[in-house]
């Protein structure tokens, strides 16, 4: 299939708050500036997801309590770009850091990362092959040098082997996925100072109700849709 609109083609979604020359604000956008955003990037997550609900393969998965987010509308579950920009402009990442997502899906943040923070790396991982794939091939058209996104069980990881600063964790799966992602990350981070984005209802009552590590040094900054989590104190500390 012919991918139009991506890179700075004319030719992306017709809505009126998308500026190619701006693709990423940080002021809120409408519900359908994500969906603009994909076709710009050539990120065709509506076919990908059809082409999901045909697979039995997720579909055994799902009947095993893991929530894959299959047959349901991209944007339920996309984190809309402008709130990506808002997280990473609170964050400050700096040159030289990390900043790893679990359950990555096309590895969207990648591009906000790559934008308006060089130098900084990105590291995705995403359990369904056919949402890394298509978020492979943007990235690879894009020419993301710093960015990598792999298909893998985020639930299986090894945290002892990452050494980044900086996680995001979104509800990403079923709650025994999300327990069973923060306790391997406990066991292996707990001493570090890393800072966990936790978007949705899920992932943030499991943090708080079960991983106090990331609160006994610097409380919690809570947002609406998302909080921001440290492990210990550092010497340039979140306002």
């Amino acid at each position: 299939m012919e991918r139009v609109g991506f890179l700075g083609s004319n030719d992306s979604a017709s809505e009126p708050n998308f500026d190619p020359t701006d693709p990423f604000p940080i002021q809120d956008c409408s519900k359908s500036h994500s969906a603009a955003v994909d076709q710009w990037l050539g990120i065709s997550a509506e076919n990908v997801e059809r082409g999901l609900l045909q697979n039995r393969t997720y579909s055994a998965h799902s009947k095993l309590d893991r929530e894959l987010w299959i047959g349901t509308p991209v944007q339920t579950f996309q984190t809309p770009y402008f709130e990506l920009r808002q997280i990473l402009e609170t964050l400050q990442p700096q040159a030289g850091e990390t900043i790893v997502d679990l359950g990555a899906g096309y590895g969207r943040l990648a591009h906000v990362v790559t934008r308006h923070f060089p130098g900084v790396f990105f590291k995705g991982y995403e359990f369904v092959r056919e949402r890394c794939l298509e978020g492979q091939a943007a990235m690879a058209r894009a020419g993301l040098k710093l960015a990598q996104l792999e298909n893998v069980d985020v639930t299986t990881l090894d945290f002892s082997k990452e050494s980044a600063k900086y996680y995001f964790l979104y509800d990403f799966g079923s709650r025994v996925d999300v327990e069973t992602t923060m306790e391997n990350m406990k066991r292996c981070l707990s001493q570090h100072s890393i800072v966990v984005v936790a978007r949705g209802g899920r992932s943030r009552d499991v943090i708080d109700k079960k991983h106090l590590w990331l609160s006994y040094s610097v409380s919690p900054l809570h947002r609406a849709h998302y909080s921001i989590y440290r492990s210990q104190p550092e010497s340039n500390e979140m306002t």
